[in-house]
């Protein structure tokens, strides 16, 4: 059992070697393809939408639909514009 220590030893650094290897790689490649950060909001929107809808049900019945191709809503005086 003493002769395999030294080996026990060189097993191990291999495979953390090789773990880490992979994850650095893997994390690259995730990075690559990560999609672009979308641009902040202006300070007086709350928040922003394209091709909006908004439906309202009762009762299994639609009582209220409403779209917009672009939505926005302002902070202060609280407003919706579409």
């Amino acid at each position: 059992m003493r002769r395999f220590g030294p080996l026990l030893l060189v097993v191990i650094i291999v495979i953390i070697t090789g773990v880490a290897v992979v994850y650095r790689s893997s994390k690259a490649r995730q990075e690559q393809s990560a999609p672009a950060i979308p641009k902040a909001l202006p300070s007086e929107t709350s928040a922003a939408a394209r091709d909006w809808c908004y439906s309202q049900t009762e009762n299994h019945r639609t009582v209220a639909e409403i779209c917009a191709k672009s939505f926005r809503q302002i902070k202060s005086p609280s407003r919706l514009c579409l």
